[in-house]
Formats: structure tokens, C-alpha cells, sequence
């Protein structure tokens, strides 16, 4: 191992401590500070010369209302079941579609 003086290859690696992995998350941090950067003011102590990077309110993620907000949209038009027959299809079409979108309907 690495601590242990020993030279390793990269397929030895765990796959969390693997490059592909380590650029992906490091990729990932790239676009949260790129995307979403906090852009709350620091005061500038004029004693320091600059900002000392701590007494200043940051307004953070409202996670709960991301979470929520996630939840209700996940499963964004998905089916619980498909139509079982030609009949169900066409009802299921129109429920989406709505009648007289230039579908004929069958008769029976």
C-alpha cells in the first residue's frame, strides 16, 4: 500500500479513491461553485485589511423544500400500470391527449 511504501496501480484502488471517481466528484464541486455560488457580501475589517470570512449571515438551500420539491416531481408522468387492451389504450390516450386530436376512435 501507499502508506506502506508500496507502489500501487490504479485497478488496485478501491473504486471511491479511484481517479475516475475523485475527477467526478471534484467535477461535481466545480458545478456547485460555478452554478451556485454563495454570493452573500463580507463586510471588510479595516483593521485586517480585508475579510475575515466568519460573522457574516449566508442564506443556505432550503433543503426541506428541495426535498419536497424533488418528491412530488420524481415520478413526473409515470404510468402505476399500462392499458391491458386496445380499449384502455385508446381511453388512456385521451386522457392525456384528449378526444379529437385526429385519432379515430374504434366502435364496437
Amino acid at each position: 500500500m501507499v502508506v506502506q511504501g508500496k507502489q500501487m496501480n490504479e485497478t488496485d484502488l478501491p473504486y471511491h479513491a479511484s481517479g475516475p471517481h475523485i475527477r467526478h466528484c471534484i467535477d461535481l464541486l466545480r458545478n456547485v461553485l460555478m452554478c451556485q455560488p454563495d454570493l452573500t457580501l463580507e463586510v471588510k475589517n479595516e483593521e485586517l485589511g480585508g475579510v475575515t470570512g466568519f460573522g457574516t449571515e449566508h442564506q443556505c438551500v432550503d433543503w426541506k423544500a428541495l426535498v419536497d420539491w424533488t418528491s412530488e416531481w420524481e415520478t413526473f408522468e409515470q404510468k402505476a400500470k399500462q392499458p391491458q387492451s386496445a380499449e384502455d389504450k385508446l381511453d388512456a390516450e385521451e386522457k392525456i391527449h384528449g378526444a379529437g386530436h385526429g385519432h379515430a376512435r374504434r366502435h364496437k
